[in-house]
């Protein structure tokens, strides 16, 4: 997230903060964090995603295809 956003940069063989960093909010929680990355997503990737909450823990590609091609109102 620091490095997306360009508050920290790779000097040689660390990193360093630039002006940017001070502007940052860093979520409070790691669940924060993902959800804050997951609407940074295209549009079809959090759909994939959502479909894929849906249907569980472990699900064949095949079944995922096919509910991603069922028609969204």
């Amino acid at each position: 997230m620091l490095i997306d956003r360009g508050a920290i940069k790779r000097e040689g063989d660390r990193w360093v903060a630039t002006a940017g960093a001070t502007g940052v909010e860093i979520p409070d929680t790691l669940q924060g964090l993902l959800l804050e990355r997951i609407d940074r997503l295209p549009k079809e990737s959090r759909r994939t995603l959502r479909v894929a909450s849906v249907i569980g823990r472990q699900f064949g590609l095949t079944i995922l295809e096919r509910l991603l091609e069922a028609p969204t109102k």
